[in-house]
């Protein structure tokens, strides 16, 4: 089996948010003993149409899906996440205490690295202020915060941690019954809600529940839900324009995660975004990271369509070359060329004056400068790995895709380690923002050094003690490296 730069490839690896809080299988693929990608279908069974079933895990709380369709996907109906253990008692509401958590969290949780915190953007919408979803999402944030930052031995320790899930499904449950009294249209005011109360109850998510499902959940039937029906027009307004900003963040990182692709690589959406650099309210904030990221959207939509292509030429291979395959190769190597430009007109000026003085990579201290020089040598490896594991396929074509040496990779993959070292210990960009580099990372470090391997971990442990879905990260991550052979006790 070969390792894939992000979580799947063909057969698809065990990804770090595949929704299987045990590595089960479908049923058809538990029969015939063979390894399940634990999509739904699967991709066996959609290989040969056939139905694909799973057995229900046992359940704890379940997670209120926020699609407000009657007709959900069966992949929406078993996520659930592990009872908090807490008193039984009536939640203790300390408004105060936990709206000042919710601005130690947002101070703690930069995602993008400018100077702007995303709960100042919140706090000059004050029509919000008076919807109570909206509100209880930022106290359960707060309140899961508190408990997170709190001594065991403080005598409220577990009340925050009960506090912040009653404050969780009140925020669900409000959200859900305005949507159903919305059903002709919804105001602009209550869209904002809406996208804001999703991204907040999304973290909560990564926060709290280690398989990473109940954020995708509210990633994708609320949030991106929600941007994509309120059309591009959302970008013309301040307030549409700021949530557009946040979430814009979550759903790079997630279409690399699970290599999906994005309504956000949409013609309009695209000039939306640029809109908003050149002529709209954000072009002062403008930085070389915000050009990068609309690169980056791209790679996860080529990768899938690489993956589809694969799929089907090792169940039926070509004769001749296939008009995908030179759509695809050709994408991949105008994406190259688009981020080598990119590099040389924000990057490149900057490395050669650190060679010149034997700097480290991360002698910055500008946080939005160490996010883009993370997010280049990530998708700079992940771009090249859309195409060097499955090298046979390119090959027998003999077309030029975008790959990279040994020495490359080995090269971005160092950066990526030391820089979301130093930013774990010396910024305040969330340690949300280094998953999918990690992830990618630590695959390449299959045939790396043991110390290496421990090293990717080490850096994993650091950030599931702040958000509990960095152990999906690293479940994933050694799946990956049990696949390819490496001993268990060589990490």
């Amino acid at each position: 089996m070969k390792v894939q730069g992000s979580c799947a490839m063909k057969p698809p690896m065990l990804g770090p948010f595949d929704g299987r809080r045990k590595r089960s299988r479908c049923q058809r693929c538990a029969a015939s003993h063979l390894k399940c990608s634990g999509a739904h279908p699967c991709a066996n069974c959609n290989r040969s149409s056939k139905s694909c079933i799973y057995v229900a895990a046992s359940t704890d709380v379940p997670i209120i899906i926020l699609d407000s369709s009657r007709h959900r996907s069966p992949a929406a109906k078993s996520v659930v996440r592990q009872r908090p253990v807490a008193p039984r008692a009536s939640p203790a509401m300390d408004d105060e205490r936990y709206f000042y958590y919710f601005d130690v969290f947002a101070q703690r949780n930069s995602f993008s690295g400018k100077t702007r915190l995303f709960t100042d953007d919140v706090k000059r919408m004050g029509e919000l202020q008076r919807l109570p979803y909206f509100l209880n999402s930022i106290r359960a944030l707060g309140a899961l915060q508190a408990y997170k930052l709190g001594s065991p031995c403080q005598s409220r320790h577990a009340g925050d941690a009960y506090t912040s899930y009653v404050l969780y499904s009140q925020a669900v449950i409000g959200l859900r019954k305005s949507l159903d009294r919305q059903q002709n249209g919804m105001s602009d005011s209550n869209r904002t809600a809406l996208l804001w109360t999703t991204l907040f109850l999304g973290m909560f998510e990564l926060m709290s529940d280690n398989s990473g499902m109940g954020w995708l959940q509210h990633m994708v039937h609320g949030t991106a839900k929600g941007l994509a029906a309120s059309g591009p027009s959302i970008c013309d307004t301040a307030t549409g324009a700021r949530i557009f900003q946040q979430a814009k963040m979550f759903e790079v990182c997630r279409t690399i995660v699970f290599n999906d692709r994005s309504f956000l690589t949409q013609p309009e959406w695209r000039k939306a975004s640029q809109r908003l650099w050149s002529d709209g309210g954000l072009s002062e904030e403008w930085r070389p990271l915000d050009s990068l990221v609309d690169i980056m959207l791209l790679c996860p939509d080529l990768r899938y369509r690489a993956n589809r292509f694969c799929n089907a030429e090792d169940d039926n291979p070509s004769q001749g070359i296939p008009d995908d395959a030179r759509d695809i190769a050709s994408t991949g190597m105008a994406l190259r060329e688009a981020l080598n430009a990119w590099h040389k007109a924000h990057l490149a000026d900057e490395q050669v004056a650190e060679s010149r003085r034997d700097a480290s990579p991360v002698n910055t201290e500008d946080e939005c400068s160490l996010l883009t020089r993370l997010f280049w040598a990530a998708i700079s490896i992940y771009l090249s790995g859309e195409f060097d594991y499955e090298m046979h396929h390119w090959t027998r074509f003999g077309l030029a895709v975008p790959t990279f040496d040994a020495e490359t990779v080995h090269g971005h993959v160092a950066t990526i380690l030391a820089l979301t070292e130093h930013a774990l210990e010396r910024s305040s960009l969330s340690p949300l923002l280094f998953l999918f580099p990690l992830r990618i990372a630590g695959a390449r470090s299959v045939w790396a050094s043991r110390d290496q391997r421990a090293r990717v971990l080490r850096i994993l442990d650091a950030i599931s003690e702040r958000f509990a879905v960095g152990h999906a990260i690293r479940e994933g991550l050694t799946d990956a490296w049990l696949e390819m052979g490496v001993v268990v006790n060589d990490w």
